[in-house]
Parts: C-alpha cells; structure tokens; sequence
C-alpha cells in the first residue's frame, strides 16, 4: 500500500525581498519565486521552482531564461538553510555547477570565490572544508557516471526526491490576472558571465537570449546574509 507524503507549506525568503511560498516534503523544500521585470523573457514564464535538500545542503534550478545551449539546464548550488520561526533562509557557499540534462557531464563553477571568500576572512579553514567535501559528496552522489565505479546511493540525477514536489502546481494563488508557473523548472540568481562562456553563447544572441543574458550577468546570490561569518 503506498503511503501519501505529509506535504507542509512553508516560507523562504528570496534576496529579492519576496517571501516565497513553498511546500516540504521531509528533507526537500520547494518554492517558487517571481522573476524581477528586467529578467522576463517574452513569451516565457515569470515564475521559477527552486528545490532544496536539506540533508545534503544543496539547492536545484532551472532557469526559465536558461535558452538556446543551456535550455533545461540545471544550476545547482552549495547552500546551508537556516531556520527561522518566519521562514527558510538559504546562504550561499559559494560553489556551483551547471548541469545540463542526462548529466552526462558538468561544469564546477566559483572556486574562485570560495578562495577569495576564505582569504579574505569571511569563511574559517573549517567552513571551507566544510564545502569542499560537500562538493565531492554531490559529485559521488549524483553525477558520478558508472564507469566511474558503483556509488551509494546509487547515481541519479536530477534526484527522485524533488519528484513530488516538482508536479505539483503553481504555489502562488492562482487568479486570471496573475503569473503563470513554470512546472518543474527552478531559478537561481546565483550565477556568473563563466556559465555564458561554457555555453558558448556569443554577442550575437537574440533580444530573448539578451534578456537571459542580463538575468545571468548581473543576478547576485540567492541569499540573505548572515551576521559574521557562516556557522
């Protein structure tokens, strides 16, 4: 007999300012955002689906501005999810990937940042170490290709826990004058001109990937700082 998930609303805050609205299912976390004016895409939807796993400190999206070479891609952040009695926070730990569908490979972006961010005293040794390990933890765990040798879990992606979640409908109330959700496609604005480059999108793309473009290169992080360094 197949038992029905206990679905819970929950609340996270976007650096936006939105209070997002979103659903939970045990460790994973899903949550739709509307995307700021200057990010629409004509004919595209203004709404994304974030998903958070908690237990593995990781955050899954879609882009919806995500077109030509990266359309469908996943953007996937390293994250730690504080809980607050008005929500979910998400801060960022710097490092991405940019997976593109089948997974049959990915790009590890902003180790950059993780270095800067450790020289400059705004992470310890130890939050370091922290983020690394995480980053091979996910790599083992869901991007690991099978001539690589058998993992446990096995490897999946994107994984079957977002599943649920992601068929479920638009968590903003619906009216005929509102935004129009984007089902199972998430959005980050942690990202960066290095996922246009391995794209190979050029200066020649179209007013839409133009738009995308803007989204992508001047988006910051999806986060709303702590005080002092990350715990």
């Amino acid at each position: 007999m197949t038992t029905t998930p206990l679905i819970e609303s929950v609340w996270v805050f976007h650096r936006t300012g939105q209070r997002c609205p979103g659903r939970r299912i045990g460790e994973v976390v899903a949550y739709d955002a509307q995307l700021l004016p200057e990010y629409h895409v004509a004919g595209r939807p203004t709404i994304d689906r974030s998903f958070l796993l908690l237990d593995q400190g990781i955050q899954l999206t879609r882009p919806v501005v995500f077109e030509g070479p990266v359309e469908g891609w996943w953007y996937i952040d390293l994250v730690e999810v504080e809980l607050t009695e008005a929500g979910l926070v998400v801060h960022d730990l710097y490092v991405d990937f940019l997976v593109p569908p089948g997974a049959d490979r990915y790009h590890v972006l902003d180790f950059d940042e993780l270095a800067d961010a450790l020289h400059q005293g705004q992470i310890t040794a130890a939050q370091c170490a922290t983020v690394l390990s995480r980053t091979q933890r996910f790599i083992d765990r869901h991007l690991r290709a099978n001539e690589e040798g058998s993992v446990d879990p096995p490897h999946q992606f994107p994984p079957a826990s977002i599943a649920v979640l992601e068929s479920l409908p638009c968590f903003f109330e619906h009216n005929h004058q509102g935004p129009t959700c984007s089902q199972g496609q998430g959005h980050d604005l942690t990202t960066s001109s290095q996922v246009l480059r391995d794209a190979s999108l050029d200066d020649n793309s179209s007013e839409s990937n133009s738009a995308g473009e803007l989204y992508l290169m001047q988006a910051t992080r999806l986060v709303v700082p702590p005080s002092g360094t990350r715990a």
